[in-house]
């Protein structure tokens, strides 16, 4: 989905401090109603990574759906498996885990101003929600309360229940998503040409929710164990850190080799579930990222945390937003305080980690 122009809440497109000075591709580059269909990933794709191959750089894939990467690997016959070697990335987590993610990142996309983002664009009864842009996790959900807002003269009219069930909904799709893509992932690992090598990312969440050792738990559990599988796949190009990028693209990027040959570009196109990564020696390395949605959501978003008080700011609509989200009883697991502070993405670990994760398994 961040291969459409816009919504960068909704399609939780990565900004230019997390590119950290690593070459994007394929980033907001369709009009939001454009279709975009596999065939034309694939297409696409092998453009992109054969400019990036030709100029001695290692090109990584972090990406979605898991059709697409299908669509890239398999695609003509299996020409693109065929004609490189490819490593496949795949950051997973206990089930119970990736939910309480998954919860957390629906709660931190209300806070960031999602509602906000979906109501400039909405298009009341003629919205179409099988094309373009619309199909991403969070607008279709929010498509009832909107026109409740435009039906009843705005937010303040609208039940606050209304906006708590479209964020159940948005949860509810989300996990769905993640069940879907982790079942496809098992599968696709099964196949021949696939060497998809499972990181496990539980203690890392695990850490997040306690508060403790976040950032050491990642190194030791997921930022090592990626360079070493690099390291081995790259052969005579030195895996190293790339400051300021995301975990999900530092896990996969190269540094110069003696001849100063060898760089890291990233081939952006959000497709939930792998990241790859080419080889400029070896012909090339798949990464894709796992779900665009996948920072995670909330078991029950909970309206007792603040929502999005630095965003809606002087705005009545925003802080209209705000008021029935706060004010209503909070049920099931809130976010806590611990779990706010990680998802702000200052310790970089946690919110990596679940972008790492689709973006580092092909």
């Amino acid at each position: 989905m961040q291969v459409y122009e816009g919504f960068p809440i909704a399609t939780n497109k990565v900004t230019e401090e997390e590119r950290g000075g690593v070459p994007h591709h394929l980033l907001g580059v369709l009009h939001p109603d454009a279709d975009f269909t596999a065939e034309d990933f694939r297409r696409e794709a092998q453009k992109a990574i054969s400019g990036v191959l030709s100029a001695g750089r290692v090109p990584v894939v972090a990406g979605g759906s898991n059709t697409y990467i299908v669509a890239l690997v398999e695609g003509e016959g299996g020409a693109f498996r065929k004609a490189h070697d490819s490593l496949f990335l795949w950051l997973d987590a206990a089930p119970s885990m990736l939910e309480w993610y998954a919860g957390l990142r629906v709660g931190e996309m209300m806070r960031r101003g999602l509602v906000i983002e979906a109501r400039n664009a909405f298009r009341g009864a003629d919205a179409d929600y099988t094309r373009g842009v619309r199909r991403a996790i969070g607008l279709p959900e929010l498509h009832a309360y909107l026109q409740a807002e435009r039906d009843m003269g705005g937010p303040l009219s609208v039940p606050s229940a209304m906006l708590q069930r479209a964020a159940s909904e948005i949860k509810a799709s989300t996990f769905a998503l993640i069940r879907s893509q982790t079942t496809k992932i098992r599968r696709l690992s099964g196949r021949d040409g696939w060497d998809v090598r499972r990181i496990d990312v539980t203690p890392v969440f695990s850490a997040t929710a306690q508060g403790v050792g976040v950032r050491d738990t990642w190194d030791n559990f997921v930022w090592g164990p990626c360079q070493d599988l690099l390291r081995v796949f790259l052969g005579p190009v030195a895996v190293g850190t790339v400051p300021g990028t995301t975990a999900a693209a530092a896990a996969v990027s190269a540094a110069p080799a003696a001849d100063d040959a060898a760089g890291t570009e990233v081939l952006k196109f959000h497709l939930p579930a792998v990241t790859a990564a080419f080889s400029p020696s070896l012909p090339v390395v798949e990464e894709e990222k796992n779900y665009k949605q996948e920072k995670a959501v909330n078991a029950a978003f909970s309206p007792a945390l603040p929502v999005a008080e630095e965003k809606f700011n002087n705005n009545d609509n925003k802080a209209a937003d705000v008021e029935m989200l706060e004010n209503e009883p909070s049920g099931g697991a809130a976010n806590g305080d611990g779990g706010n502070a990680s998802v702000d993405g200052a310790d970089v670990p946690a919110p990596a980690a679940a972008e790492a994760a689709s973006a580092t398994k092909l």
